[in-house]
């Protein structure tokens, strides 16, 4: 099983800026990362993000159709069947979606971010009890 991780943002948490600087952090310690978005037009959004969120830095990713995906160590993908979008070398996976990812149990470790408003919360409580349904180790960071 795998190791989920809860990170529960304050009150008017910004959840994509606060998902860039995770990734950045993974990142830097060796990892690679899937990125796991609600649509299509959600991973378009994120990818732009990534390319702007800090102006001196620089996040090697992609959208999971591009081209060479699976030798960029950050790749950004959706919904529905995710064993056949996750690269083989990808340990991480970071859900953005509102659902757990199908096909969770392939990956280390689920980072799960959690905004400060009601509605996010309540989601994610459901995302909860599903990975604790299912046998996932999990933790709870408040941030």
């Amino acid at each position: 099983m795998s190791q989920v991780d809860f990170y529960v943002l304050p009150e008017g948490g910004k959840r994509e800026l606060f998902a860039c600087a995770l990734i950045q952090k993974v990142w830097k310690q060796g990892n690679n990362i899937f990125i796991n978005t609600r649509s299509e037009t959600a991973a378009t959004a994120f990818d732009d993000l990534l390319w702007t969120f800090k102006d001196i830095s620089f996040l090697p990713h992609c959208l999971v159709s591009d081209n060479g995906a699976e030798n960029v160590p950050i790749v950004i993908g959706t919904g529905g069947n995710m064993g056949n979008q996750i690269p083989e070398h990808t340990p991480i996976m970071i859900n953005l979606a509102d659902q757990i990812p199908h096909d969770s149990g392939k990956i280390e470790r689920i980072l799960e971010i959690v905004a400060g408003n009601e509605s996010e919360r309540q989601q994610a409580r459901k995302r909860y009890a599903e990975y604790r349904d299912q046998g996932h180790v999990l933790n709870k960071h408040d941030i």
